[in-house]
């Protein structure tokens, strides 16, 4: 669908790509793991990033607070300020124009 709208793709990032356990740190990806990174490959389009399936990352959004804002030291205000970074890397600022 992008293609034939000629939408430009800057990467792929898989939500909810693991669930890592608060009282002992173990990492289960309830999903399944790596389809994601599979379907990049097959597409050739940059696996940006990975976000965790996280308690704070969903009760900080609905309660209108990013992770980022909430939790800025944690691991998962880290994930999203690299994609963010990756992202900005691709664009031109000044490729924006004013409405």
């Amino acid at each position: 669908m992008f293609d034939k709208a000629q939408v430009p793709v800057l990467g792929m990032i898989q939500n909810m790509a693991l669930w890592e356990c608060p009282d002992c740190g173990r990492i289960d990806h309830i999903f399944g793991e790596g389809g994601v990174k599979k379907e990049a490959e097959k597409r050739a389009i940059e696996l940006l990033g990975e976000i965790p399936l996280s308690l704070s990352i969903r009760t900080g959004a609905d309660a209108g607070v990013p992770v980022v804002i909430a939790e800025p030291d944690s691991h998962h205000a880290k994930t999203y300020r690299e994609i963010a970074r990756q992202v900005l890397a691709k664009i031109k600022i000044d490729d924006v124009q004013d409405a």
